[in-house]
Formats: C-alpha cells, structure tokens, sequence
C-alpha cells in the first residue's frame, strides 16, 4: 500500500490549481504549510497586484520595496510582480505621506523586472520619474501600459521634465497602451508618447486615449505613423469636443472602434465638433463593432461609400446590455448635456440596412419614445437584430400601446431573441423610475399578447426594467430578479 501523497509532494502545477480555486484565507494558509508550498506559491501571490486604497498601497509598496536580503527567504517579491494596478485618489495625501509612497513606489517598479501588465491611474503620483522607474525594468517584458500622466505641478523637482531627454527603450512585447490625459500635458510628456506610439505603431493591437484637456490636439499623437497595420481594437473618448474625422489613424484591421464625443447641438454652443457627412471607405473598412455618438452613425454607413463596412454590432451613446445582464449607461455624459432625441435618433438609425454585416446587435439611449408608434418607425430598419436594448430617460408616452409591439416590431424582426426597454440601473441613484417597474403582471401581460399576435416566436429574453429580466422556458415565461454581482 502506497503512502499517502502530502501537499507538499504535489507537482507545482496541482499546487497553482489548488491555489486559485481557494478563497483567500484558504491561500493564506496554503502558503503556512511548509517551506516548499510557500517558495512554490508566493509568486503566485505577488503575480498581480491591485492598489485601490492609500493604506493598503502603501504597506504594499514598502513590502515590495524591501531589500530582498532582508526577507526571510531573500526573495525579491518585486520580480514576482506580473500585473500591478495603482488605481485609487487620496487628495489628502501630502507633504512626507506622499514623499514615502512615492519613494518605495519607485523602488518597487524599479525591481518588477518581470513585469507585463502595468496600468496606473492615480493622481498626483504619475509623474515622469514614477513612469520612468517601471519602464526602465520592464520594458522588455512589458505587454500592456495603462497611464494618466499629471500635470507639471506635481512633478518633484526639475529633475523630472527631463528625465525623457535621452529615454528611447524599446517595448518588444507591447501591443496594447491605454492613456488617460488630465490637465495641462506637458511637453515631455507629449513628446514622449509620440515616440511611444510611433516606435510600435506597427505591432500594437489595442489602442485607448481619452482626453480631458480642452486645448489638446490628437492629431499629432494619432498620426505618428502612416498605417497601424496590426491595430484591431481603438478607443477615443475627447469630451472635450475636439474631434476631427482628420484625426482618426489609417487603421485597414480595428474591428473594434468606440469613439465618444460631443457634436454641434442647437442653443449649446459648448460643442464644438462638426458632424461630418461621411467617414471615406479606407478608414477602419472591416469594422464590426462600432459604439459612438449616434450623430456619427450615417457618417460610417453613408450612401457615398463604395463599399459598406461588414458592421454587426451598433452601440449609440453609449448604453450597454453586457453579458452578465447588467444594464449600462454612461450616464455621466449627460449631466449637463441634452439627451438624445428619439426623432434624431430614429433618423440615424434610418441607415443600419446598408450595413454589410449585417446588424444583429443594437444599443441606444434615447430621452423617450411614444409607445403608439415606435414599433412601426423602428421595424423596417432591425429586419436582421438578434439583439435590441433601449435605456430609457423616462416613461414611454402612450405606455398601453407597447401591447401592440408584436405586429409593429416583433413581425418584422424573425431573429430577435433579446429585447430590452429599460430605465437606467438603480445603483445610478436617479431619481425617476418607471412607473410600470415594478408591475410585473402588467409586463407578463405584454409578453402574452405578443405571443398571441405570433409576432415574437423568436424572443427568449426581455426586460422592461434593471431590476428583473423575463426568460421564456418550456411551460412560459419566468422572472429572474438581478442578483447582486451580475
């Protein structure tokens, strides 16, 4: 009879199984078993680190910043570290609290020799030195980069605007930036992330910018090359107006493509950006998903484009039904903005058919819309949805007349399977509601008359609400309340 085999005699890769199915008291103690489990599992827990919190960021930092000679073990636990996230807002922290985070910051992103994934989104602490410690360590390793740089004011000394000066590392490994632009952007900075771009504009496959900064040009930064061959996937968020169809990058393979912005509104002269008339064919021609404002939608499917982009899915504004049902909203944008107009938004969807994809999956928000007749202005346009969410500002006007959808909308769309007309998620603390929210008899109704009039024999998931979703199972259809998480 064998031996009973010992934690301890466990291959490391059963080991690392183990480890990431456990809670996190359960980890704790794994690594208290013995010596070989611990030197087996730690960099397990140091692989990926997320700072949400100036306390917890700190004792982190000056763990990391340690001697390795002074650990038990003398591991150096930085060059564990494969992903690390400094993500979180201390506007209080100053003075020798913000001198000791930033000096065993410094430390530790100077040893993650290993590191592949580094975003770092805090204030007052993304200055060119704290950049610089990271890059010089891992800019060979380094696979994605997420930043906000801060404004000069913050920077320590002098010694910062020039530590770029003869910074010119190569990136080998790094395909996806993401950057996030406050303030004032100082001319090294700009300088520096031209070069970045530039340098691997021909690797890179996931690009985001968003830009806060009024007197910020995006040209420069967005042209740094003639062709971003390898780029599949591209974010620009410039709600400060100044977008220009001259600023989009020849990018032949984004599939990918959200922009967010504000355009010319009557009585808001605050917009600045013209709404062009068309986006010419060799920009982006094999997008297939496209979120933006929904003034921009005819411009990507306009009648004077040769050949139509193959765009399946279409997100305006940008609301979002993910895949764990939750509802989205940006709801930010609208707080001193006028909400999308269903006339103007019914317009621009008016062009979905000369989609080459075609489209199967829509997504709008809209300030309301007249239940009498919404199916009937929508209909023509969804022939090909699977999918169809609407968040709504307010209740729908004529609300008795949703009963009627199933020949006004349902008739004319045989693939749809998912209908959502939803308010905005509770956790957004608004202060309207619908009023049919929370009458789920008046909404399994609805669901029976559309079943009666064969118009929604393809549904299988509705909602008319964030707080609960309706599935249509064998013996009818059934209510889920959201649960918390999801």
């Amino acid at each position: 009879m064998s031996a009973p085999t010992t934690l301890s005699a466990l291959p490391t890769e059963l080991l690392y199984i183990i480890a990431r199915v456990s809670t996190a008291n359960d980890f704790l103690s794994l690594l208290l078993v013995d010596k070989n489990i611990n030197d087996a599992l730690t960099p397990l827990l140091y692989g990926s680190i997320t700072l949400k919190c100036y306390g917890v960021a700190q004792k982190c930092t000056d763990t990391l910043a340690n001697d390795p000679t002074a650990n038990f073990d003398g591991r150096d636990l930085a060059a564990c570290v494969r992903s690390f996230t400094v993500d979180f807002q201390h506007y209080g922290m100053f003075g020798e609290w913000r001198v000791r985070f930033r000096n065993s910051l410094e430390i530790a992103l100077g040893r993650m020799s290993g590191l592949q994934h580094f975003t770092f989104y805090s204030a007052y602490f993304g200055t060119p030195r704290t950049f610089i410690s990271a890059m010089r360590a891992a800019a060979s390793t380094l696979r994605t980069l997420g930043f906000r740089p801060d404004e000069n004011v913050w920077w320590e000394d002098e010694t910062d605007a020039h530590v770029f000066d003869e910074f010119r590392l190569e990136f080998p490994e790094l395909t996806s930036i993401a950057l996030t632009l406050f303030d004032d952007l100082a001319q090294p900075w700009y300088a520096f992330f031209e070069y970045l771009l530039a340098s691997r504009s021909p690797y890179l496959r996931t690009l985001s910018i968003t830009d806060y900064w009024e007197r910020l040009t995006l040209g420069p930064l967005l042209r740094t090359t003639t062709e971003w061959p390898a780029l599949q996937e591209l974010t620009l968020v410039i709600l400060n107006s100044n977008f220009s169809v001259a600023d989009l990058p020849p990018a032949p393979n984004v599939r990918k493509l959200t922009i967010d912005t504000l355009f010319k509104v009557p009585g808001q002269p605050r917009a600045r950006a013209p709404i062009p008339d068309s986006i010419p064919g060799h920009l982006f021609p094999n997008l297939e998903h496209l979120a933006c404002p929904y003034q921009l939608l005819p411009a990507f499917l306009s009648p004077d484009v040769e050949t139509q982009r193959p765009i399946k899915t279409v997100c305006l504004d940008p609301p979002y039904f993910d895949p764990n049902r939750r509802v989205k909203w940006a709801t930010s944008r609208f707080t001193d903005w006028p909400l999308p107009q269903w006339a103007d938004v019914r317009n621009a969807l008016r062009c979905l058919p000369r989609s080459a994809g075609p489209v199967v999956d829509l997504s709008f928000c809209v300030d309301g819309l007249d239940a009498a007749t919404f199916g009937n202005d929508l209909g023509w346009t969804v022939r090909t949805l699977e999918r169809l969410f609407i968040a709504l500002h307010r209740d729908p006007d004529n609300v008795d007349h949703l009963s009627y959808l199933g020949e006004t909308l349902f008739a004319h769309t045989p693939k749809l399977s998912t209908f959502v007309l939803s308010d905005v998620p509770k956790e957004a603390s608004f202060e309207w509601t619908f009023v049919f929210a929370s009458d789920r008899l008046q909404q399994k109704n609805w669901l029976e008359e559309w079943e009666r009039s064969k118009g929604s024999t393809t549904l299988r998931e509705v909602a008319f609400t964030a707080e609960c979703r309706w599935r249509r199972m064998g013996h009818g259809w059934v209510v889920d309340d959201y649960k918390e998480g999801e």
